[in-house]
């Protein structure tokens, strides 16, 4: 599945929790969130073969207590993602800063990500 996928090639780099899944006490800086954001349908012409290849458009989070910290850690996270052995990752977009209510800093990132089920 596209989630452990996901949580094998980041959590090494930091803490990782799927969106609206950090726990409510909000775990320390640094850590990331990711959403899984649709992606591209595979189809094949036969109608009894179901294709084990898998398209997602997922967006990494990364929350930090430093501008230069959050920036060095997406760094990472593109990184890992680009260079995973567990599927092919590529980045759509440069990173994004994100809005805070508290003294964090967040950066949002947006790959593609090839995997087998």
């Amino acid at each position: 599945m596209l989630e452990e996928l996901i949580y094998q090639a980041i959590s090494p780099v930091l803490p990782i929790y799927p969106d609206g899944g950090v726990p409510e006490d909000e775990p320390p800086l640094p850590y990331a969130t990711y959403l899984r954001a649709g992606g591209h349908v595979v189809t094949t012409l036969s109608r009894e073969a179901v294709p084990d290849l898998q398209h997602a458009h997922v967006q990494i989070n990364v929350w930090a207590s430093s501008v230069l910290g959050v920036s060095r850690l997406i760094r990472d996270v593109d990184i890992a993602v680009r260079t995973s052995g567990l599927f092919e990752g590529k980045p759509l977009s440069s990173p994004s800063n994100l809005p805070s209510d508290d003294d964090s800093f967040g950066l949002t990132q947006d790959f593609s990500v090839w995997f087998k089920d």
